[in-house]
């Protein structure tokens, strides 16, 4: 991350104009994150400080807005973090609060603004789909296999999807329930908007629909949420932008996190080109390491680069209706779903075509609620290993060679096959494989002949999960970590094999553990076959310096 650029966080829409470009008249360009270092230079009002000067100077560069950033921060370094918003000159204002030595530190931030503008062969699944009557629902949902999932489940209220975006239609037929409840269960406005109109953008409603549009209603289209609920977070606006859509998100973030939401959606993108606050990056940090996933839209630039290796953090690129593609490409996007003329909701009961990964995001973000609903017990860096192991490959970027390979993450989002990997249901591991990110299994592993798994990671397992390695097949834990997940002991690893030949690897199971490997809370951590299942023994270990901990039983040998 330390040679990542860094960015910061308000956002404004991207509007699309008749003749099919962006517009945007003169905005402010940032917001500032600053440090005080005297008690004089702490904030006394919403913009004023307890310092004649500064508050000078403030009255100078038009200050809209100064305020504690991170209100009950477990982070040290985010408990001292306050942000300035104003309309004055950046770079004066700036190198003029440098000088006033009332601070330790000062740090530009970019508005962000919405990253959606208005107005091989398919893999093919043995399931039984749901059937719905939406009569606008189309090709996305087909794309990622929708209607699989919802065999599996149609997820719960109880697991909503943060919104942070513009606005939200709360009367809009298609965000309600049969019953008429509306699925946006709340909505938080910055207490900090008293200076400012409500944008009149239809961003977040379009973002809501694309995460849980009520399907099987008769109207409009379907999200992929089913019955997954939105919690709506309107953060603070910035004036200047044209569609009244400048907003800086993380404010939202922030208290989405506070109100213990698990997955909050940023469809957004920056509209100022500087460095990333650390204070950025260390406030996504103690977000994602205490249970939020963050999903952020790729838009069409590279805003989000610096925190998108974070785990936990989901950087969504996009896809069109021929599996192709759609960009952007960069090496920091983690997944692509549908963005290229799929339909969504727009305000006051209306639907149509849309284009942008700020449609794209919250489709990611849907899925990881039908994900949630199957395994309550999932971390956010768990969420998205699963999400970027269960992808497909993208038709014109898998193979070397191909113009965007290398550049569209882990491939095109298949939300039935992410759901069914939460539930423990895994495809078998027939070709060389390594989980070298946070992971959790809920089922049967199994390693067929031929195949290797390398584990490098910490893997947690629950209570009926195991590893099956069979005669051929290869295990390798090189400094992993396997251990149960939300409570009890997990099934631990069957090494089957053939005690009647010779121990070569083509003919047994094989589990190497390399030095600084774990094995813990197993009911049997190792055994070298199958209990009650004849010809099974003779698997083979090969250990060095492993740990095994608070198993029922490490090692047993069966013949």
């Amino acid at each position: 991350m330390n040679r990542l650029k860094t960015y910061a966080l308000l956002f404004g829409l991207a509007i699309l104009h008749p003749a099919g470009r962006l517009f945007c008249q003169e905005a402010p360009k940032g917001y500032f994150y600053v440090y005080p270092n005297n008690a004089s230079a702490y904030p006394e009002s919403t913009t004023l400080s307890k310092n004649n000067a500064l508050n000078n100077l403030f009255a100078t560069y038009k200050v809209e807005q100064y305020r504690k950033s991170f209100p009950r921060a477990k982070t040290p370094s985010l408990q001292n973090a306050y942000e300035i918003h104003f309309t004055g000159n950046l770079e004066n204002f700036k190198a003029t609060l440098q000088a006033t030595n009332q601070f330790s530190k000062i740090e530009v931030a970019p508005y962000y603004q919405t990253a959606e503008s208005s107005s091989h062969e398919s893999q093919m699944t043995v399931c039984t789909p749901v059937t719905i009557n939406d009569p606008n629902a189309d090709w996305a949902l087909d794309a990622i296999e929708a209607r699989c999932a919802w065999s599996i489940t149609t997820g719960s209220s109880a697991i909503p999807v943060a919104i942070v975006d513009t606005e939200f239609d709360t009367s809009h037929q298609d965000l309600k329930y049969p019953n008429g409840s509306s699925k946006i269960i709340s909505l938080w406005l910055d207490p900090y908007w008293n200076t400012h109109t409500l944008p009149n953008c239809a961003h977040g409603t379009q973002v809501a629909g694309m995460a849980a549009s009520q399907p099987n209603n008769g109207v409009f289209g379907a999200g992929i949420g089913y019955n997954t609920s939105i919690a709506g977070y309107i953060p603070y606006n910035e004036q200047g932008f044209p569609s009244g859509c400048g907003i800086a998100p993380w404010s939202g973030v922030w208290q989405a996190y506070l109100d213990g939401r698990r997955i909050i959606n940023v469809s957004a993108e920056g509209i100022y080109d500087v460095s990333v606050p650390q204070t950025i990056i260390d406030a996504i940090t103690e977000i994602t390491s205490n249970g939020s996933l963050i999903v952020v839209s790729a838009a069409n630039s590279s805003y989000h680069n610096p925190y998108s290796n974070i785990p936990g953090v989901i950087h969504v690129s996009g896809i069109n209706s021929d599996l192709n593609s759609a960009g952007p490409y960069n090496a920091f996007v983690d997944i692509c779903a549908p963005s290229i003329n799929v339909k969504r909701i727009q305000r006051v009961n209306s639907d149509g075509p849309g284009w942008g990964t700020s449609l794209a995001a919250p489709i990611v973000s849907g899925t990881a609620a039908l994900m949630l609903n199957v395994n309550s017990c999932l971390t956010p860096a768990e969420m998205e290993t699963l999400i970027k192991l269960s992808a497909l490959p993208i038709i014109d970027a898998d193979q070397p060679g191909e113009p965007n390979f290398g550049l569209v993450g882990a491939g095109r989002l298949n939300s039935y096959r992410a759901v069914r990997y939460a539930s423990g249901d895994f495809d078998a591991i027939t070709t060389n494989t390594t989980w070298s990110t946070p992971m959790y299994a809920n089922g049967n592993i199994t390693v067929e002949a031929g195949a290797t798994l390398t584990i490098k990671t910490k893997v947690r397992f629950g209570s009926n999960a195991k590893i099956t390695v069979k005669k051929g097949g290869k295990l390798v834990v090189d400094r992993g970590h396997l251990t149960s997940g939300c409570a009890g002991y997990w099934q631990g690893i069957e090494v089957l094999g053939d005690p009647s030949v010779l121990q070569f690897p083509t003919l047994q199971g094989v589990i190497e553990l390399k030095p600084f490997s774990i094995i813990e809370n197993a009911n049997n951590a190792i055994t070298t076959g199958t209990n009650g299942v004849g010809n099974q023994g003779g698997g083979r270990i090969e250990a060095s310096l492993t740990t095994f901990r608070n198993n029922r039983r490490s090692v047993e040998f069966l013949q």
